[in-house]
């Protein structure tokens, strides 16, 4: 506990340094100054936790001192001491919250039984502060847990089930209340990192949407829903705050965009929901999920996940691309052939410019989210997302790049919908380039990478044609080769297993006897 003492005449403060039996108080430190500048600067340099101050002060009187440290520094406890027994100076002493006020000469006993209760009450306000603290985080920590239970469906939706949950909780949120939800999310792009990585970036993005989000003048509750992806739930109490949120969240949600794609090097989709109703809020969090899951072409956008999409705007190149794929009935070269026709006549006719492109794109991803719809598949298993992404990029600046675009989503459909009767040109791809490469290491998503697709769909066309897996077809291959060497070569085992990708030798060893039924050396000597 520390103690400054401050008065305009030195003899003044000697008295208290000399007159007080220190020994029965519990103060560790004691602080002097002459003024009430002099008093600022001692409580900037130190920590002190009461304040034995006169009243009367040339550069500035005790009760200025007092009024400046409850503005800047609340919590110190002040003891006045006066020549003057004026009952106004007592009144406005007390009414700026000093704990005493106390006459000169002074009574030194007096002065230490103040000086005693001014460090219990110290003590008590610091006690009963971090208990209410303790209390306000627990009761934060409630209803986070609330939140997220809730937004998971781990809570009855029924009244008399969230109200019960509430007042075992004791948490006030009102069940007559109005609710929007949001979920910030990198999509399909978080795939790209690891998972200590995922944990730094949503640590990180949290900070930063802390600390936009603090300019929405609306009770939030911000809360991880993963790793890397965050929940946002705004608390709605009239239509005049409804509308509030409506202006200032997409505002919020876009400074959210910029900044972690400028400060994390991350895009982001923040995907909004409608004004719902307590009870409501598991379904929509369902909506809000799908709609995530389902956005590989929307990021650094603020999205309402149910009226994203301008349906008026888009219809005539959605009706223009589909009526394409009808007339031609999968012949590719002839839909992106009249495709390249219809740009090149927008283009003489000074009609393209990057609406026009931005629209053409939208009615592209109308199709493509049909033709997922019609398959009972999510964009995401079959789209490559480093591909999709740098595509789409450029997607507004030309023509040419807009159907570099159409130039790969047509290969995924076509890769998707290939005929059962013949092996589709993209196995054969993919064989291709593990022939040529059987000395480097092949895993599924590197050979996805070749062929522009979702690796998980790769091995499923590949199994369904093959009847093998990728990493089993790859396994398979390396050994015919590492067979061959060995038969036709005088290299060592280790020059062969080097030949064939393996740089540890038990590992081919180890594959090796799997597919042989015999170890390289004993398969090496029974060869002619």
């Amino acid at each position: 506990m520390n103690l400054l003492i401050v008065d305009d005449e030195i003899s003044a403060i000697e008295a208290v340094q000399l007159g007080v039996n220190w020994d029965r108080l519990p103060y560790e430190n004691r602080y002097v100054a002459q003024s009430m500048p002099e008093a600022i600067a001692q409580i900037g340099q130190h920590s002190v936790d009461v304040l034995l101050c006169d009243i009367e002060m040339p550069q500035g009187t005790g009760l200025d001192l007092l009024k400046w440290i409850n503005e800047n520094k609340p919590g110190i406890c002040c003891i006045f001491m006066t020549c003057h027994a004026d009952f106004t100076f007592a009144q406005k002493a007390l009414s700026l919250g000093s704990l005493e006020y106390i006459l000169k000469p002074l009574d030194m006993e007096h002065l230490e039984e103040v000086l005693r209760r001014g460090a219990e009450k110290v003590k008590a306000d610091r006690q009963r502060n971090q208990a209410s603290s303790y209390l306000e985080s627990g009761k934060r920590a409630l209803e986070k847990q609330f939140w997220h239970a809730l937004f998971l469906g781990e809570v009855s939706v029924e009244k008399q089930g969230i109200n019960m949950y509430l007042k075992r909780a004791q948490l006030d949120i009102s069940l007559d209340g109005k609710f929007l939800s949001m979920l910030v999310s990198p999509g399909q792009f978080s795939e790209i990192l690891g998972s200590s990585d995922r944990k730094l970036f949503g640590f990180a993005l949290r900070n930063v949407a802390e600390e936009i989000l603090q300019e929405l003048p609306l009770h939030h509750e911000l809360m991880p829903l993963s790793e890397e992806k965050l929940l946002v739930v705004v608390t709605l109490q009239s239509s005049e705050e409804e509308e509030i949120l409506g202006k200032l969240l997409p505002e919020c949600g876009r400074r959210l965009i910029e900044a972690s794609d400028r400060f994390l090097n991350m895009p982001i989709c923040c995907l909004a929901g409608e004004v719902v109703s307590l009870y409501e809020i598991p379904e929509q969090m369902e909506r809000l999920m799908v709609a995530d899951i389902n956005n590989v072409f929307f990021y650094k956008e603020f999205l309402y996940a149910e009226r994203s999409m301008p349906l008026a705007e888009t219809f005539l190149y959605e009706e223009f691309i589909t009526d394409r794929f009808l007339k031609y009935q999968g012949d590719y070269a002839k839909i992106i052939g009249e495709i390249r026709q219809t740009l090149a006549e927008y283009r003489r006719q000074l009609k393209l410019d990057e609406d026009f492109l931005k629209q053409f794109y939208m009615g592209i991803y109308y199709m493509l989210k049909g033709f997922a719809d019609n398959h009972g598949i999510f964009l995401s298993n079959v789209i490559n997302l480093k591909k999709n992404r740098s595509l789409l990029v450029k997607t507004g600046d030309s023509p040419e790049d807009l159907l570099a675009w159409l130039d790969y989503i047509l290969e995924i459909i076509q890769a998707y919908e290939w005929d059962e009767a013949g092996p589709p040109h993209t196995i054969e791809q993919v064989k291709g380039y593990v022939e040529k490469h059987l000395g480097d290491e092949l895993h599924v998503e590197k050979l996805a990478e070749q062929v522009h697709l979702n690796a998980d769909y790769l091995n499923r066309i590949f199994k369904k044609e093959t009847g093998i897996s990728i990493s089993r077809y790859v396994i398979q291959r390396k050994m015919e080769r590492a067979k061959w060497l060995l038969h036709h070569t005088d290299w060592t085992l280790v020059e062969v297993a080097a030949a064939v990708g393996y740089y540890n030798y038990s590992s081919f060893t180890r594959s090796f006897t799997k597919t042989t039924g015999m170890t390289p050396q004993k398969w090496k000597s029974k060869q002619p």
